[in-house]
């Protein structure tokens, strides 16, 4: 009896353990079930000699292998085992499809379960599009071409639309990065695209083509653009001739809205305004235009809208300048104001070799008396005429009728780029550098030398009292009389 006991309960442990192992295999085997196979797989070409294969993840994948096909053993060759969804297949032939497939994997205590293969894809490395494809005119009858190198080009086709046949032809090969095409009609508009291509062998490989971009030859941007003070209400603007320009027009410019209105057109390379009330900005462009037939085929505008505060009497004007001190040269402050036949320029200076130190001193001129001003010790006192002209330089003459302009060029002080103006009276030359249409540094060369002014700055606001000697201050005029005596 106990043995029969014994012999029943192992065979219920048995069938207890049997069925515990089955339902750990049915738990493994659900465990570790295949991956689905992957989709929306995709090849494109990366480079001339590579290939990109791209598709989407697979839920519960822990990776992906990804196959190439092998066309001498006419089977698929795994390339690569990664967790990445892209992988891209390099040191290939330009020209050459290639097919690819890929399929996913789980991993279960160190062990693969793969899934189903995807479709396969193929592709061929050929050379990338070029990139910032631009076409732009370069004057009336020509438009330039420009393009990046592309890796691996040996060249680049030029295509350009007919009209006639309604279709693209090819018009340029060059393994230059720009093309200028020449001869063309002002005011057309002209449609260009490109490609690259690679030569394998005897076979050359296109890129894709770029986005179509058009381009119309019109007349360059007029350069130099300047203006010249001609009189307190009037100034005269000047610029550079343009090849081929039939005349131009100058525009009014409005810094806030940023449109441009046309004042007058000419045939000239000048034209002078007129009427202009005082302290007025004034800011203008110019553009050249080209009669084609009975069309008037207008150009690109001046570079930037220049805007000046009209010299029409009334200013102010800071800058570090030059002064003779005692036969050597000293850099002070200085800021200038004019108000009609009145000006006035306060400076500090270093009186030390006299046993005064640094003083400030204002020189006024009234149009017809001078005087030096000291608020240190509030006394002033008259100047002579020449003594003042010496002082104030070019500022009392201004409007000199013997200074012509000669010229506009650009130029590079200190790392910044200017345009300068010069300017001479046949014994002083001036030199104005020029930034973003406001005037910056002077520079005035005689036979005595040169005087500079740095960081200028012009105001239209002027500070009155600059004009008026102090109540209380004290004319020392005969004092320094007898001491200069």
């Amino acid at each position: 009896m106990k043995k029969a006991i014994s012999g029943f309960l192992a065979m219920i442990m048995a069938l207890v353990m049997a069925a515990g192992s089955f339902q750990s295999l049915a738990l493994t085997a659900a465990a570790v079930s295949a991956p689905a196979a992957p989709q929306n797989i995709m090849a494109v070409s990366a480079t001339y000699s590579s290939v990109k294969v791209s598709w989407s993840a697979v839920t519960g994948a822990a990776g992906y292998e990804v196959y190439r096909y092998n066309p001498v053993t006419k089977q698929f060759q795994r390339l690569v085992s990664a967790k990445a969804v892209t992988y891209t297949s390099t040191g290939l032939t330009t020209g050459k499809a290639y097919t690819f497939k890929a399929r996913a994997y789980k991993t279960v205590s160190g062990k693969n379960t793969y899934g189903g293969y995807s479709k396969t894809v193929a592709a061929k490395p050929v050379p990338a599009v070029p990139g910032a494809f631009k076409a732009a005119s370069t004057g009336i009858t020509s438009i330039k071409l420009s393009w990046n190198t592309v890796s691996g080009a040996s060249g680049y086709v030029i295509y350009r639309y007919d009209t006639a046949a309604i279709t693209y032809k090819q018009y340029k090969i060059t393994t230059a990065l720009n093309f200028s095409d020449t001869g063309l009609t002002t005011g057309m508009t002209y449609l260009y695209k490109i490609r690259a291509y690679r030569t394998v062998g005897k076979v050359n490989v296109f890129s894709g083509y770029t986005a179509p971009l058009s381009a119309t030859p019109i007349p360059a941007a007029p350069g130099n653009v300047t203006f010249t003070v001609l009189s307190a209400t009037s100034i005269q603007i000047n610029w550079n001739a343009v090849t081929g320009a039939s005349g131009y027009n100058v525009y009014g410019y409005n810094p806030v809205t940023k449109i441009s209105t046309l004042i007058q057109s000419t045939q000239l390379l000048n034209y002078t305004v007129t009427g202009i009330a005082a302290d007025t900005t004034i800011y203008y462009n110019v553009r050249a235009y080209k009669t084609v037939n009975t069309v008037t085929v207008l150009g690109e505008y001046s570079q930037g809208s220049v805007g000046q505060i009209l010299n029409s009497g009334k200013y102010t004007i800071s800058f570090d300048g030059q002064i003779d001190n005692g036969g050597t040269s000293e850099t002070v402050p200085i800021t200038l104001y004019a108000s009609g036949n009145k000006i006035a320029m306060k400076t500090v200076m270093d009186m030390t070799k006299q046993g005064y130190g640094q003083m400030k001193v204002t020189f006024l001129s009234t149009g017809t008396k001078y005087y030096a001003i000291m608020p240190s010790m509030k006394v002033y006192f008259s100047l002579p005429a020449d003594v003042a002209q010496e002082l104030f330089q070019g500022f009392l003459n201004n409007n000199d009728p013997n200074t012509k302009y000669m010229g506009t060029a650009p130029v590079t002080y200190n790392s910044v780029n200017y345009l300068c103006e010069l300017y001479s009276d046949g014994s002083t030359t001036t030199e104005c550098f020029i930034k973003d249409g406001q005037l910056k540094r002077m520079v005035m060369t005689d036979s005595t030398g040169t005087n500079t002014m740095e960081n200028m700055s012009l105001s239209a606001a002027v500070d009155a009292s600059v004009f008026v000697i102090p109540v209380g201050y004290m004319d020392v005029t005969s004092i320094v009389g007898n001491l200069l005596g």
